[in-house]
């Protein structure tokens, strides 16, 4: 059985901490024995918990905390961890410096663009490091590691693309009708929904401004927003939301762990962000037979197919967020030829069996390349030199046992 840890440094719900989750409590246990760390006791240890699973709790630290390193570092040699599983830039950062000192390798994934700060510190030293220490970069689209690698350099031949996965049996036998009475909407309206965490980058103000346009055209629709809402932006929407009028027709439900019970209430699903990295809201939409409406914000594009699976609008526009969503509501045919379109593709690509499976195919890999470089240091170590056949220049022997020395030093093969 080999050992692995996962290492992030958020606790709340959100798209890397499920997917943290999956992987934590979905690898194959006759396989992997897993480690998991949390920075604190929040709704990711909890949920662990509930799965058997019990998180190790390291207290919210800065990068180049000394004594956390020490104590990771410890962990890992304890443990006999052999792979570290990182998540986010910045967990991925400190991952790469224990893989520089422990040899160990290191996979890092790159959820979306808000993992790198537009103002972020030390950037040049940050992808040093990550470049040193990590065996493989993963990240959730094509589109997310082309913006990525264009902001410091990393081997694209290190790098792979795993899309998030979804769990369609979680999605099965809901009962739309209970859900909808539960959120006070009546049958007969057209509810259009949204899922995420309220960030600024999720424009929920374009959902609210393209609400208010909908409304004008006709008094059948509601609206409700599923996810957790920071104080500050919670108070800004509400009162964006109250100046459009819009108190008596949109909710929001806040954190909710049955999200898929509220899809299965909606009529059709918007994406309304400015950037996604994937957009794991978009395939649990699909998986739910759900039309949806989504911007051109990186991750839906390579998940929608315009026109078959899914409508794709232009970023920053509630008007044509309002356009598409009302030509839709208007044609209940095509928006059910679009929910069953977007439900097989959904199933066929995007789920959860096939991201754990491209996850343990990725281990085994970086832990076999560690074995070669190991046994290759042996091999080098232990052919006797015959120096009355030496020359000025250096032997094939040395110079492959003085590369995989650099590689070994460096936890991953060399940029």
């Amino acid at each position: 059985m080999k050992r692995i840890l996962h290492f992030i440094n958020t606790g709340g719900p959100g798209g890397a901490e499920t997917v943290y989750l999956a992987l934590v409590t979905g690898l194959d246990r006759s396989r992997w024995h897993s480690t998991a760390i949390l920075p604190e006791v929040d709704w990711l240890a909890g949920e662990l918990s509930a799965a058997g699973i019990q998180p190790r709790i390291d207290s919210a630290r800065r990068l180049y905390d000394l004594p956390f390193f020490r104590r990771l570092l410890r962990l890992v040699r304890d443990e006999g961890i052999e792979v570290i599983h990182s998540h986010l830039f910045g967990p991925t950062v400190e991952a790469g410096i224990v893989g520089m000192l422990t040899g160990v390798p290191v996979v890092g994934t790159i959820h979306g663009q808000g993992d790198l700060s537009p103002r972020e510190r030390l950037k040049a030293l940050k992808f040093g490091l990550i470049r040193r220490g990590v065996s493989r970069l993963v990240f959730v689209s094509d589109s997310l590691r082309d913006s990525f690698l264009a902001e410091g350099p990393f081997p694209r031949e290190r790098t792979a693309v795993i899309p998030n996965g979804v769990d369609p049996r979680r999605h099965e036998g809901l009962d739309r009708a209970a859900a909808r009475a539960e959120l006070g909407v009546p049958e007969d309206a057209f509810l259009v929904g949204a899922l995420g965490n309220l960030r600024p980058v999720k424009r929920y103000d374009l959902f609210l401004e393209a609400a208010a346009l909908l409304r004008q055209r006709s008094p059948d629709y509601r609206f409700v927003v599923v996810g957790q809402t920071p104080p500050q932006l919670h108070g800004e929407l509400f009162a964006l939301r109250d100046r459009l009028g819009l108190a008596d027709v949109v909710q929001f439900t806040g954190f909710r762990s049955d999200a898929e019970r509220l899809l299965a209430a909606m009529d059709l699903f918007t994406v309304t962000s400015d950037s996604e990295g994937f957009s794991i809201a978009t395939v649990q939409a699909m998986v739910s037979r759900l039309p949806v409406v989504a911007t051109r914000c990186g991750g839906p594009e390579e998940i929608l197919e315009h026109g078959r699976t899914g409508v794709l609008v232009h970023t920053g526009s509630a008007r044509e967020i309002a356009d598409a969503i009302e030509t839709l509501r208007r044609e209940p045919a095509r928006r059910a030829s679009l929910g069953e379109a977007a439900r097989h593709a959904a199933i066929e690509r995007y789920s959860l069996a096939a991201q754990i499976r491209a996850y343990e195919g990725l281990y085994e890999q970086v832990i076999a390349e560690r074995g070669r470089r190991k046994t290759r240091v042996a091999s080098s170590e232990m052919r006797p030199v015959d120096r009355a056949e030496a020359t000025d220049e250096p032997s094939d022997v040395e110079q492959q046992g003085s590369a995989v020395e650099v590689d070994t030093l460096a936890a991953a093969p060399r940029s």
